[in-house]
């Protein structure tokens, strides 16, 4: 898309430049938003792909266990938390 805006801001084309520049965030996010739920759904087949190792697999599994638990506890204690933003108070 670099080359797309740059040719359209070269040329004067503001609005089009913004318009470009939305569609591409648009994309990109949604791009991310569906691999993010494909991994999180399919990890098990996706990792499949690379290895039959049931180590690997299981130690996958328990990766994505260790991580969800720091994220929550990181989430409990941080800045925004000990404000109340996060639970509306």
């Amino acid at each position: 898309m670099r080359p797309v805006i740059g040719y359209n801001y070269g040329a004067g084309e503001k609005e089009r430049v913004k318009k470009i520049y939305r569609l591409t965030l648009y994309m990109t996010g949604s791009i991310m938003i569906l691999g993010t739920i494909l991994c999180l759904l399919a990890s098990g087949q996706l990792i499949g792909f690379f290895t039959t190792n049931s180590e690997t697999i299981t130690a996958l599994i328990a990766w994505r266990i260790y991580h969800k638990s720091v994220k929550m506890n990181a989430d409990k204690h941080s800045p925004a938390s000990r404000r109340g933003v996060l639970s509306g108070g």
